[in-house]
């Protein structure tokens, strides 16, 4: 069996490698066996009023995060319809509504607000280089975020961008309108 305490690795290490003044020898390894000290908490740290919530209130996900999580259906008959359709698509994981995705892992669901914030951070950040909408859109897809109109507020983010339609793609439309060429020479 191999053996640390004899290999001439360790004993070239003690003897270049200077201990520290601290009382003890790194050398020995007898401060790793002893117990460490814990101390159980019977009481809780903070109070419950203390304690922040937020209430998103009524976003798109609203409904269908209470018939996941809760089994609680909307009062009109054709919209719990629609939910429970909806609601194959989606999970609820740790609090959180997460969307079904075919290639990709699971999309947590964001409210609008959040959405625009990531599509803003993308478009115009730190390494922001003002692309198109779907480059944008799928980026957001692509670290993990859904909402449902994130391809229509990359289209108004991009439309709304003075960068972007500055440097947007211009085509180079001629000056006239082509004419066809007829050869003296036929080629045959």
């Amino acid at each position: 069996m191999w053996d640390m305490k004899s290999t001439p690795v360790r004993s070239w290490l003690n003897e270049h490698i200077p201990t520290p003044s601290l009382g003890r020898d790194i050398s020995s390894e007898q401060h790793l066996t002893q117990p460490i000290p814990l101390e159980e908490i019977t009481i809780p740290t903070i109070d419950q009023e203390e304690a922040l919530t937020s209430d998103i209130g009524s976003t798109w996900m609203t409904p269908i995060f209470y018939y996941l999580d809760n089994g609680v259906f909307p009062d009109d008959p054709l919209e719990a319809k629609k939910i429970v359709k909806k609601s194959f698509g989606y999970n609820v994981l740790d609090g959180w509504l997460y969307r079904r995705s075919f290639l990709r892992p699971w999309l947590k669901c964001i409210t609008l607000e959040e959405g625009m914030a990531i599509l803003i951070d993308i478009h115009k950040g730190l390494c922001g280089s003002h692309e198109g909408a779907q480059t944008i859109a799928n980026k957001v897809l692509r670290q993990g975020y859904f909402w449902p109109s994130a391809m229509d507020d990359a289209k108004e983010l991009v439309r709304k961008c003075k960068k972007s339609q500055e440097y947007n793609f211009i085509p180079q439309a001629l000056v006239e309108k082509l004419s066809a060429i007829r050869s003296p020479w036929p080629f045959y």
